[in-house]
């Protein structure tokens, strides 16, 4: 869970939308979320949000509060209903 983890810490994210990436993040809300592979898309993405303060502020806030939503009681106890 790296991109919740840097999220957390108040990071603005540019991941992909694979495995449990999506459960979590919205793209251009909390995260920039890219196509797997796609080096372009990351160095746009990368630049975007060095090139407006504005939008990466407002997804860092967006990221911090929804990682904040995220604690390791409600990850226990979901583990344990998987059980």
């Amino acid at each position: 869970m790296p991109p919740l983890e840097a999220m957390a810490c108040g990071c603005a994210v540019v991941t992909t939308g694979v495995g449990g990436i999506p459960d979590y993040t919205q793209h251009m809300e909390n995260a920039y979320i890219v196509e797997p592979g796609q080096v372009s898309e990351i160095e746009y993405a990368i630049s975007f949000l060095l090139g407006d303060q504005d939008a990466m502020q407002r997804m860092q806030q967006k990221a911090a509060k929804r990682a904040a939503s995220f604690t390791w009681k409600e990850a226990a106890l979901g583990f344990t209903t998987i059980l």
